[in-house]
C-alpha cells in the first residue's frame, strides 16, 4: 500500500516481508543482485543485460529443480527407513 511505501521512503520502518514484496515487484526492472552495488541501475535495456538476467533465471530454476529432487529423494529414503523399522518392530513383537 502507498502508506507502507511512504513509511519506507521516510525511514519510518517496515518489515522484511514488505522489502521482499517491493524487491519482487521491481525485479522485472532491477537486477536485485546489483541493488546495493556501485553498478546499480533501474532499467535493463541492452541485450547483454537481458542475457545476464536470463542466465540468473536459469540458475535459479536449476537450484529449485535440484531442491525438489533432493526433497523427493529424502522423502523416499525416509519412507524406506520407516518401513524397515516398522518391519523390525513387527518381528520383535511376534512370538
Amino acid at each position: 500500500k502507498q502508506n507502507a511505501i511512504s513509511n519506507l521512503e521516510l525511514g519510518k520502518g517496515g518489515s522484511l516481508k514488505l522489502l521482499f514484496q517491493v524487491l519482487n515487484f521491481y525485479s522485472n526492472y532491477v537486477f536485485i543482485d546489483l541493488i546495493f552495488s556501485e553498478k546499480f541501475y533501474l532499467i535493463s535495456n541492452t541485450e547483454e543485460d537481458e542475457a545476464q538476467k536470463a542466465n540468473y533465471n536459469s540458475v535459479i530454476i536449476e537450484i529449485i529443480r535440484q531442491s525438489e529432487k533432493n526433497y523427493e529423494d529424502a522423502m523416499s529414503n525416509a519412507k524406506k527407513e520407516l518401513e524397515t523399522n516398522l518391519q523390525k518392530a513387527i518381528n520383535l513383537l511376534q512370538p
